[in-house]
């Protein structure tokens, strides 16, 4: 069990460091080419928070634990939208531009309704649904890019430092290929240990999924979020966290259900997605009426988040789980 902790926590610095790492050498990258912000936010940006999504479930679903894939997926979709919004709208309130973030929620409703109405009928999200959420997918990263194309070319970014040089391309390469390899080797030992600890302590795989592995593989996004509201630009947060959602719904659980079918009983989609649903709800409304966000509505979505949490777990541990994990601790 010892080893098992220690292996997951070390999964979790892996990812954390990697899309770190990943978004800035992605960000340099697209700033040397010249390419808009608004590409960067909405398509770079988010794709190298999601990576950790992405190749957990992935990794999850290719060894046969499609809970688990199914869990990550709608469980960072939760966070995000819950706890990391919630932090950062408590932390610092933003004015919102309305026409930017309705095109995003739009694009987010319609992929949870197609995947709760799959889920729900059918019971099963199989390659045909995966390969439509993919073709969502691609529709909007073409959107994106279309739209934000007719804004003209930003000057390149100037060095931090008189007489500073940028950094030369093969660097940002390099950093890019590192963290993605620290990536890889942090979703395995996500996935692998955190079955063996959801063994240990008798919670189902599912359960794991949707906190601690959400958890740990939306740590990009919660960086991110903390930094810009420290730095005052909460409103690229904010749009991060949209479409990290959207990636999440359609690239992590489309890629996931291409691999390997991911059978869910309607007991289990309908209080998901009734959260997710309810947090989104949470976040995008008062936002498109009002123009700007609130700490009592950061305040509203943490509270829904720990709610959450609090059914979740109601019940899913069994009785003896303290006691299997009590001489670990106490050693």
């Amino acid at each position: 069990m010892i080893k098992s902790l220690i292996l997951f926590i070390t999964g979790l610095l892996l990812l954390y460091k990697g899309g770190d790492f990943f978004v800035d050498s992605a960000v340099e990258i697209a700033r040397r080419r010249r390419i808009p912000e608004m590409i960067i936010g909405a398509t770079i940006v988010s794709i190298g928070t999601t990576i950790p999504e992405v190749t957990v479930s992935a990794l999850a679903s290719g060894a046969g634990e499609a809970d688990i894939a199914y869990g990550n997926a709608i469980g960072s979709v939760i966070c995000n939208t819950a706890l990391i919004a919630g932090i950062l709208l408590c932390l610092s309130p933003t004015l919102v531009r309305r026409r930017a973030l309705a095109s995003g929620a739009l694009f987010l409703a319609l992929s949870c309704v197609v995947f709760f109405i799959f889920a729900y009928t059918f019971g099963v999200i199989n390659w045909s649904t995966g390969l439509f959420l993919l073709g969502v997918f691609l529709v909007y990263i073409l959107y994106s890019a279309h739209s934000a194309a007719k804004a003209p070319r930003e000057a390149p970014s100037p060095p931090q430092h008189a007489g500073a040089t940028a950094a030369p391309l093969w660097r940002s390469l390099a950093k890019l290929a590192v963290s993605a390899a620290a990536i890889f080797f942090g979703s395995n030992l996500l996935v692998n240990n955190g079955v063996l600890i959801a063994g240990a302590l008798g919670v189902p795989d599912q359960i794991i999924a949707l906190t601690f592995i959400a958890l740990g593989t939306s740590l990009p996004e919660l960086v991110t979020a903390i930094s810009a509201a420290l730095k005052r630009h909460s409103a690229i947060s904010l749009g991060n966290i949209i479409g990290a959602n959207f990636f999440n719904l359609t690239l992590v659980s489309g890629l996931s259900a291409v691999i390997s079918p991911t059978f869910m009983p309607s007991h289990q989609v309908i209080p998901d997605f009734l959260t997710a649903a309810l947090v989104m709800l949470l976040l995008t409304v008062p936002a498109l009426v009002f123009g700007k966000t609130s700490r009592l509505q950061g305040a509203a979505l943490l509270a829904a988040y720990a709610l959450y949490i609090m059914f979740l777990f109601s019940g899913a541990l069994r009785p003896d789980a303290v006691t299997t994990f009590a001489p670990y601790i106490i050693s």
